[in-house]
């Protein structure tokens, strides 16, 4: 899923529709918005990320963003450490998934370091 998320595969109608059932399952259950509560509800029904419509993901998401303003930097390891703890307990995978996610919604608004080199911008 993630995969699919960061290379745009599953974020248009046609790209969707060649994923296998499998995958297409995994991606109803846990992002599509018309799916309850269950879901992020962050892939909307033209198959484009959204914010997140799920309140207590749209609580983390607003969080993470807020953390990364312009003047600001934070390693993947930040991400973990803050996030895999009270009051959020994200399992890795999770993390993982709300760390492509954010970077696949934003990947305009957040430069990306390998230390001091800048990869994105």
């Amino acid at each position: 899923m993630c995969r699919n998320m960061i290379a745009g595969t599953m974020c248009n109608k046609q790209s969707y529709q060649g994923l296998d059932s499998t995958e297409k399952r995994r991606i109803v259950t846990a992002l599509y918005t018309k799916t309850p509560s269950t879901s992020w509800q962050v892939l909307d029904t033209n198959y484009r990320l959204c914010e997140p419509r799920n309140s207590k993901v749209k609580k983390i998401y607003r969080d993470v963003m807020e953390n990364f303003s312009a003047d600001s930097q934070h390693t993947i390891g930040w991400l973990f450490n803050n996030y895999r703890f009270v009051p959020y307990g994200l399992n890795y995978y999770a993390l993982f998934l709300l760390i492509i996610y954010d970077l696949s919604l934003n990947i305009k608004k957040i430069s990306i370091f390998d230390g001091t080199m800048l990869l994105t911008k």
